[in-house]
């Protein structure tokens, strides 16, 4: 059992001399146990007993992915490298490897820490990695009697009795690894998509005509439907179409952001109260003849708007727009088609913006989003449509 505690001095002698054999996969210098119930983890992966108390997941278990444990000894500042152990469904030391469950839904590998000479005074690492992601941390403290376990503090902490074997039982959902394509025809539920509808006007409309729909919705709903994804530059392909609205209809349509946006925040635009994320979007506006606008926020500021920016695409009203978002470093390009195939621009089209989001990346890719303009009396235009076929490309 161990208490490492760095004083600040000490840590800074840690940081200026460490060995050159230690790499962080993570930085922080506390010991800690991370998933969706500890530590504000990944809320779509659980640790499960004896690694931690029950839980009582409420998601849709994910057996199509490939985790890889890895077993590292943690100095502080990061794992210590090489690794001790590193399990898969195909490999590990001793021929034990992850097994899949699927009847429990759950992952688990054997840890028999006798043929791995641990160190009572050292604290190790363990976390559940898939697609290079990191998705559960366990610091476990080893200790050399049974009495010692009782002292282990498991809000930092597993605890494991030096040279026994520890069942490494974990859970993961579907949402817990962002995917690098997203290929969407909204004919089926793919367990892709959270919804926020404060109005009640979304339909993610599987069973009936296969898309993504919304109703009579006016311009100070609070609504969005999101997934995750982890991309800088990308293309994102959709079909749009706005079947009726009302005066200065506007709807934010497909687009990336760097961050989930928080229900009930505001930003102060143009003497209005209203809410968008830094990210690309696709925005369709009536004000000024049906338009779809390529609208841009970096850092806070619009580098394109939906008021007076001239990268806005002419769009025929009550038609289907075969719409196209790209990104490649600072610059975005929004593209409106006549077909299907994406082979004939309409007049207009494409429109590019440099923007300052070059090195961005970014988190939530939005189906469909609202500004939540105030206030509601002076924005009480409407417009009803739908989204479909979406297409989501992460561009390496």
């Amino acid at each position: 059992m161990k208490r490492l505690l760095f004083p600040l001095t000490v840590v800074i002698l840690l940081i200026v001399g460490c060995d050159s054999r230690s790499q962080p996969f993570d930085l922080e210098p506390a010991f800690l146990i991370q998933d969706a119930v500890h530590n504000d983890g990944n809320p779509h992966f659980f640790w499960l007993p004896p690694m931690v108390e029950e839980v009582d997941p409420a998601g849709v278990f994910d057996d199509g992915v490939e985790p890889t444990v890895q077993i590292c000894e943690l100095n502080g500042l990061g794992c210590v490298v090489p690794l001790i152990a590193q399990f898969t469904l195909e490999t590990g030391p001793g021929s034990e490897t992850i097994r899949l469950v699927s009847e429990e839904e759950h992952f688990i590998v054997n840890w028999h820490t006798k043929d791995f000479g641990l160190d009572p005074s050292k604290t190790y690492r363990i976390q559940v990695v898939v697609s290079g992601e990191v998705l559960g941390i366990a610091d476990v403290d080893v200790v050399a009697s049974g009495s010692g376990l009782k002292r282990v503090d498991t809000g930092l902490y597993v605890p494991l009795k030096d040279d026994r074997t520890l069942p490494i039982k974990f859970r993961i959902e579907q949402g817990a690894v962002c995917p690098a394509t997203i290929s969407d025809l909204f004919d089926s539920d793919l367990g892709l998509w959270t919804e926020h509808d404060e109005g009640d006007r979304i339909t993610l409309d599987y069973a009936g005509d296969g898309r993504l729909e919304f109703e009579d919705w006016k311009r100070y709903y609070d609504g969005f439907v999101h997934t995750c994804v982890k991309a800088s530059d990308f293309s994102l392909d959709f079909d749009m179409m706005l079947s009726a609205a009302g005066g200065n209809a506007r709807v934010v349509g497909p687009g990336l952001a760097t961050e989930i946006r928080n229900v009930g925040e505001y930003l102060e635009d143009q003497g209005i109260q209203s809410h968008m994320e830094d990210g690309v979007f696709a925005l369709f506006y009536r004000g000024q003849g049906p338009r779809l606008y390529l609208v841009v926020r970096a850092g806070g500021v619009w580098e394109s708007n939906w008021w007076d920016s001239p990268a806005s695409i002419p769009v025929p009203e009550g038609a289907v727009l075969h719409g196209r978002l790209e990104k490649n470093g600072g610059n975005v390009t929004l593209s409106v088609f006549s077909d299907q195939e994406r082979t004939v621009h309409l007049p207009g089209s494409p429109k590019s913006v440099n923007s300052s989001l070059g090195g961005v990346s970014f988190s939530t890719l939005y189906a469909l989003n609202g500004l939540k303009i105030l206030p509601a009396s002076w924005n009480w235009e409407w417009s009803s449509g739908w989204i479909d076929n979406l297409h989501f490309q992460k561009i390496m």
